[in-house]
């Protein structure tokens, strides 16, 4: 019989948590993955029509009209603007906001909820 000292590595079972362990996760990651991405193009199409020339005179439609091209091209979906879209302005700054939440079914009846909110200055004139 081998002594405590001579044994070494994993046991059949402990090979199986650390299995399963990591499957969880792999599979919690590709889930969020895409909403997560959605997000980072999201960011990018206000930071694009932030940039925009004569973005300080338009109003929240054309904004919005703005932004949904820009959704169209990167193909984002599941954003309603005329919801998550608010634009204020403040003396002589226009503040242009996206705040959304996107819930991804995991498995069952269990769901993750993701919160977005992203803000922009433009200058207004």
């Amino acid at each position: 019989m081998h002594t405590r000292k001579q044994q070494a590595g994993f046991t059949f079972w402990s090979f199986l948590s650390l299995m399963l362990l990591l499957s969880f996760l792999l599979y919690v990651g590709f889930r969020l993955f895409s909403p997560y991405l959605a997000d980072f193009k999201v960011r990018a199409a206000l930071e694009s029509v932030a940039k925009l020339p004569d973005i300080g005179t338009r109003t929240k439609p054309e904004i919005a009209s703005a932004l949904e091209k820009r959704f169209d091209i990167d193909d984002v979906e599941g954003i309603k603007l005329n919801e998550a879209l608010t634009v204020e302005v403040h003396g002589n700054r226009k503040v242009i906001r996206l705040k959304y939440e996107i819930v991804k079914p995991m498995f069952g009846n269990l769901s993750a909820l993701m919160e977005f909110d992203h803000v922009k200055e433009v200058k207004s004139e």
